[in-house]
């Protein structure tokens, strides 16, 4: 039975009842969508699909208050080219590429599902802004202090998914900023100048708010069942 896409219309984001509703809306759109032709066909080429919906989801909530029913596609640009490169760390550049299929898939799929007057609008955003994607998620100036500290620990090495690597490495980089201000407070006061604090970052600097690798686990386990089923029966028939 499909969700009611406007029950998040209406509903003060202050409430106390707002995340948990918004939560499970965003869970069971998502299933739905991978229940439907639309995201079953996508998951036949992406079996581990469904990061870049859920980002795209919660981050529309929770950073443009943007409820998927009114979003504009200047909703959408904002999401797409602006937060997702200030607040998702990847690995690899490769990464990037499955996002833009992801959320065309998507959008098909609530143009087809639900009439949304806003699907062809931001359909044809996303198709002909597809290109620069990659780019513009590796483009440091777009990233935020976060990201930027987990990309440079990914640069030097660091499992930056890892908190023990992420711990390390903010020691690391805290014992090499805290020599560099010594060095400069040792030329400060030779010249008379007043010496600067400094505040060392904490580890959960580094931490990035995406699901957690069991939570994507478990999703993918169960999209790989549901492949699997369908594929059964496509062989029944």
């Amino acid at each position: 039975m499909p969700i009611d896409i406007h029950q998040l219309d209406h509903l003060d984001q202050e409430s106390s009842s707002f995340e948990r509703k918004s939560e499970k809306f965003i869970e069971t759109l998502l299933e739905q969508f991978f229940e439907a032709p639309e995201g079953q066909l996508h998951l036949e080429a992406h079996p581990d699909a469904g990061f870049w919906v859920e980002q795209f989801l919660a981050y529309g909530l929770s950073h443009i208050g943007a409820v998927v029913s009114r979003m504009s596609v200047h909703d959408a640009r904002e999401l797409v080219f602006e937060i997702f490169p200030r607040k998702i760390s990847l690995q690899a550049p490769e990464e990037a590429d499955a996002a833009i299929p992801e959320l065309l898939a998507f959008w098909r799929y609530l143009q087809r599902e639900y009439k949304l007057a806003n699907a062809e609008p931001i359909l044809k955003w996303l198709r002909d802004n597809a290109p620069q994607f990659r780019q513009t998620m590796f483009d440091p100036r777009r990233f935020g202090l976060a990201k930027s500290f987990v990309m440079l620990g990914q640069a030097e090495g660091y499992d930056m998914t890892n908190k023990r690597d992420i711990d390390a490495f903010m020691l690391d980089y805290n014992a090499r900023i805290l020599a560099q201000q010594g060095a400069m407070a040792e030329n400060k006061v030779e010249e008379g100048a007043e010496e600067e604090d400094f505040e060392p970052l904490s580890s959960s600097f580094g931490q990035q708010r995406q699901p957690s690798r069991k939570a994507l686990l478990k999703k993918k386990n169960k999209r790989k069942m549901a492949a699997a089923s369908r594929k059964k029966n496509r062989r029944k028939k």
